[in-house]
């Protein structure tokens, strides 16, 4: 029998690989594995080319969406496409060097056929 209790180990998995853990908890669970994922990243996420590293990211990744900074300092991002891709998103924009996320927000959107594109908004 295990000694250490159960919410000590899902603190260390969301420690380990809190990108992946909370794309998993937060994934549609769609067939077809096309989703749309709203998330908000707080952290020091404004003033060091996040919102450009996540629409160069996103294209690359054959993702649609947007980006956009909000007044409180976070980062809004939603992207759609395969889930696979979106998780690697969330996790190139982890890895990025001037990138510093501090917490992540994540739900599930309904999705938009007709959007074509990542995009930046203003």
């Amino acid at each position: 029998m295990m000694d250490t209790p159960p919410i000590r180990i899902f603190s260390k998995l969301l420690e380990c690989n809190q990108a992946a853990f909370l794309f998993f908890l937060c994934y549609s669970g769609r067939m077809d594995n096309e989703v749309r994922q709203h998330f908000r990243f707080s952290g020091r996420v404004q003033g060091v080319g996040f919102r450009y590293t996540a629409q160069f990211e996103a294209r690359s990744l054959s993702l649609s969406g947007w980006v956009k900074n909000c007044a409180d300092g976070s980062v809004e991002l939603e992207a759609q496409g395969d889930a696979g891709a979106i998780a690697a998103l969330v996790k190139r924009l982890r890895d990025d060097r001037f990138v510093r996320i501090e917490s992540t927000e994540c739900h599930s959107m309904p999705l938009e056929p007709s959007e074509r594109g990542f995009r930046i908004c203003f």
